[in-house]
């Protein structure tokens, strides 16, 4: 199987979009909310997307 079709399979469920939205949301507070600086709204998007693809591909077949 290829890397690309492996993160296909990974993305494709509910939860890895749940988990980005998340992230993403918790990153905009700080950003719009809290006047955070560029440098720690990126890596908190970086941080929340890994995150994101490490919680679901720690129980693949889980379906919630």
């Amino acid at each position: 199987m290829t890397r690309l079709r492996v993160l296909l399979r990974l993305i494709e469920g509910d939860r890895f979009a749940l988990s980005l939205l998340c992230a993403v949301s918790a990153t905009s507070i700080l950003a719009f909310v809290f006047g955070a600086a560029a440098e720690l709204v990126i890596a908190l998007l970086i941080l929340g997307v890994a995150t994101a693809i490490a919680e679901v591909s720690a129980y693949p077949n889980d379906e919630k």
